[in-house]
Formats: structure tokens, sequence, C-alpha cells
């Protein structure tokens, strides 16, 4: 089965891939896991005044905090996985991605907000959700 699992680096993504490691058989013999993240724009008077290079570096530093965690844990229980880094709306990113890719299944964390604060605040899920014919798993 493809599988995406869409991480940020935080305790809520963490635990959406601890529970893909650890309901790996439900995934199929060989699951193809890619992991996603996504990077949200910076403002263009920012990227002027920051400078390419500088964007360039402070980009691949969010990537890699994104990603650490999730590469040891699926490296220790040896599950082979991509990775995929975007800039743009994540809710609207992780979608797109899925249906491109053709996975069977997105799997991400949530906050566990109320739906007032999902209303106020948006939510990445809900987002994902509401974009894509994917299943989504998420995690809390």
């Amino acid at each position: 089965m493809k599988v995406l699992i869409a991480v940020d680096g935080s305790a809520t993504s963490e635990r959406a891939v601890r529970f893909v490691v650890q309901h790996r058989d439900i995934l199929g013999a060989k699951p193809e896991v890619t992991l996603v993240f996504v990077d949200t724009p910076v403002a263009r008077r920012i990227q002027i005044a920051v400078g390419a290079k500088q964007l360039s570096a402070w980009r691949e530093r969010s990537q890699n905090e994104a990603f650490k965690t999730a590469r040891t844990a699926l490296r220790r229980s040896g599950i082979a996985f991509k990775e995929v880094a975007l800039t743009g709306d994540p809710g609207q990113a992780i979608a797109q991605l899925a249906q491109a890719k053709k996975v069977g299944l997105i799997v991400m964390g949530s906050h566990g907000r109320t739906a007032l604060k999902n209303v106020l605040l948006g939510s990445v899920a809900t987002k994902v959700l509401a974009s894509c014919t994917v299943p989504v798993l998420i995690v809390r």
C-alpha cells in the first residue's frame, strides 16, 4: 500500500509515524511510505530582505528538523521511505500530493482542537479531509 505521512516535527506528527510503525502489518508486506513536509510561503519582502541563500538554508534546516524523528523511527523499524518537501498551503499541498501519487492512505497527526478553534485557526487535517478523496487516518 502507498502511504503518505504528513510530518512537521511536532509531537502529533511523531505519534502518526509511531502509529504506522506499530501497525505496519495492516499496510501490506512492503508499504511504500512517503514523508511529506509542507513549509508555508514567506512574504516577498522578507525573501528580499533575508536573501535567497539565507532563505534556502533556513528552509533546509526546517525540513531536516521536521523529518528527523520520522526518519529515525522508520529506519529503526526497517520501513523504506521517501521524503518530499513542498512549499504552500499545507492542507492543499498534502491533498494534491496524495492524489498525484495515488496513495491509498494519508496518515497525519492532529492537535485535537475543538470545532470552534478550527473555524478560527484553521486546521491542516480539516483542509486535507475537505480537499481529497483519499482516506485519511488522523492520529491524536
